[in-house]
C-alpha cells in the first residue's frame, strides 16, 4: 500500500494498534476471514460462495469480528485531530479497510444489502492509488450487488474494476473470480467457461496457486452442468492433486463435484485409478464440516460404490 510508506515514524504504533484489533485471531493479513489458506502468494481470496455463509454464521470469526471492527472504529475515534483528519489518506485507508470488512462480515453472514452499502462506504473511502484495497471493496460490491438482483450493475463495477486496475495480476485474478461467479448465478455457463479460463491464464502467469484452483473448480461446475464429464474430471482432479494449496472449500467441492461425475459416467471406484484416494479424503472432509457440501459428497460417495 502506497500510503504506509509516506507514514510519518511517530503514528506507527498507533496504526499498527488498529491493525492489531482487526486482524487478531479473526482476520487474515488480505483482510479474508481466517480460514486455512495453504501455499502460494496468493492472498486476500475469500472462501467460495454459497454455503459458506451458513458455516460463518456460527463461527468464532462471527464472533468476534464485529467487535474487534468495533473496537478499531472506536481507535480511530479516539485519534488525535491530526491523525483523524478525514482528508488524511492513511486515515481514509483505514475506513476504507475497515467498511471492505464490515461489508465480507454481513455478505458471509446473509445480509446482502448491509454488505452493499458497506462496500460502496469503502470505494468512497479509500484514497486513489490503493489498487489491492479497492480490487477487495470491488469484489464485494459486485456479490452483495447480485446477491440484491442488481447483476448488471454488478458485472459493471466488475469491468470498470478490470480496467482500472489492469497492471497488477492478483488484483485481476480477485475481479475475475467475481465475473465469474455472477455469470454463474445468471447460469451464463458459456461466459462462466470464457472468465475461468481468463482466471486460470492470470493464476498461473502470476503463480497465484490458490486462484488456479478457483478457476479449476469453475471450469469442473461448467463442464459438469454440458455434460462434458472427461473435461469435468479433469479439472475437479487438478484441485484435488492440489488440495493443499486451495481453499478448503474448493477442494470439498471440487471432491464433491468429481465424485458425482464419476457417477454419471457410470463409474464405481474399482473403475478408477483414484478411487481409493477419492474416498480417502472426501471422508476427511466429511468429518471436518456438518454443511449441505459434505452430506452431498456423502451421497455421491454411495452412488458410487453401489
Amino acid at each position: 500500500m502506497h500510503c504506509w510508506r509516506e507514514m510519518p515514524r511517530g503514528r506507527h504504533s498507533w496504526w499498527k494498534r488498529i491493525f492489531s484489533s482487526i486482524r487478531a485471531g479473526a482476520v487474515g493479513a488480505g483482510g479474508t476471514l481466517a480460514a486455512p489458506v495453504a501455499g502460494g502468494p496468493d492472498p486476500g481470496q475469500p472462501v467460495p460462495l454459497g454455503r459458506a455463509g451458513v458455516d460463518l454464521a456460527g463461527s468464532r470469526a462471527s464472533k468476534e469480528l464485529p467487535r474487534l471492527l468495533a473496537a478499531a472504529e472506536q481507535l480511530l475515534a479516539s485519534g488525535d485531530r491530526d491523525t483523524s483528519d478525514a482528508h488524511d489518506p492513511l486515515f481514509r485507508l483505514l475506513r476504507g479497510l475497515i467498511a471492505t470488512l464490515w461489508s465480507l462480515f454481513h455478505f458471509f453472514t446473509g445480509q446482502a444489502q448491509a454488505s452493499l452499502e458497506s462496500a460502496r462506504s469503502a470505494l468512497a473511502r479509500i484514497p486513489p492509488g490503493e489498487e489491492h484495497m479497492v480490487s477487495h471493496a470491488n469484489y464485494y460490491f459486485a456479490l452483495s450487488n447480485q446477491a440484491t438482483g442488481h447483476e448488471e450493475v454488478a458485472l459493471a463495477a466488475v469491468q470498470q474494476g478490470l480496467q482500472d486496475h489492469s497492471t497488477r495480476l492478483s488484483s485481476t485474478a480477485r475481479l475475475l473470480f467475481a465475473q465469474a461467479y455472477v455469470y454463474l448465478a445468471m447460469a451464463k455457463r458459456p461466459h462462466v467457461e470464457h472468465t475461468a479460463r481468463h482466471l486460470l491464464h492470470i493464476a498461473r502467469e502470476g503463480e497465484l496457486v490458490i486462484s488456479q484452483n478457483y478457476a479449476h473448480w469453475l471450469l469442473g461446475l461448467v463442464h459438469y452442468e454440458q455434460n462434458r464429464l472427461e473435461e469435468a474430471t479433469y479439472h475437479f482432479s487438478a484441485v484435488i492433486a492440489n488440495q493443499h494449496q486451495a481453499h478448503f472449500w474448493v477442494v470439498r467441492d471440487a471432491l464433491c463435484g468429481l465424485a458425482l461425475t464419476y457417477q454419471a459416467q457410470g463409474l464405481g471406484y474399482s473403475g478408477t485409478k483414484d478411487g481409493s484416494h477419492l474416498a480417502r479424503t472426501g471422508a476427511g472432509a466429511a468429518r471436518s464440516t456438518r454443511t449441505d457440501g459434505s452430506l452431498c459428497f456423502l451421497w455421491a460417495l454411495g452412488t458410487v460404490t453401489e
